[in-house]
């Protein structure tokens, strides 16, 4: 009796020992290796990250504004109910002209109108916020042309109200409406 006990826990013990195989090979080192392949993809990815993390940062810093100025439309138009610009508005610029002839970047001139409506007397002529801010920021562009800074060097651009600029809740800034010029470094 007492060999057969003997034998019976030595099949136990080898039952057990297949039973722990089986679970070690088929099911434990399968998830020991996907575990291992998602950390490695994980450590690619956040590489990956960083790499294009430290891009961003290095355009970003390639793209610092050299010179940047917000004038409303009240300021150069009188209201931006026409677009003629206003003699003080006048003044303003021309005393921009020899600090943007003096530097290297393209010069940015982007009209801002905000989210509100285009004045009734334009809607004619300007049916949208994006042309109404580009007429805007082109009239500030001839400006600039017309007083020395080379046509090769300026970019109109007219963005409505999707990148506002600046405090849009400033009195002088209802609604964001606006002409922003800014020369870039590159």
């Amino acid at each position: 009796m007492k060999a057969f006990l003997s034998g019976l826990a030595w099949v136990l013990f080898l039952a057990l020992a297949v039973v722990f195989l089986l679970f070690y090979n088929f099911a434990y080192l399968p998830r020991v290796n996907r575990i291992a392949r998602q950390q490695n993809e994980i450590a690619m990815w956040t590489g990956q990250v960083q790499q294009l993390s430290d891009s961003l940062k290095a355009l970003e810093a390639s793209w610092d504004t050299a010179f940047n100025a917000n004038l409303t439309f009240d300021e150069l138009f009188g209201g931006g109910h026409n677009l003629q610009l206003t003699p003080s508005a006048e003044a303003s610029l021309r005393s921009y002209v020899p600090t943007l002839q003096g530097l290297a970047g393209s010069v940015e001139v982007i009209g801002h109108t905000g989210s509100g409506p285009v004045p009734a007397k334009l809607k004619d002529k300007y049916p949208s916020n994006w042309e109404y801010g580009a007429a805007c920021a082109g009239a500030v562009a001839r400006a600039l042309i017309s007083w020395g800074v080379l046509p090769s060097r300026v970019r109109v651009v007219g963005s409505a109200d999707t990148r506002p600029a600046g405090d849009v809740s400033t009195p002088g800034g209802i609604d964001g409406r606006l002409v922003e010029i800014l020369v870039r470094n590159r």
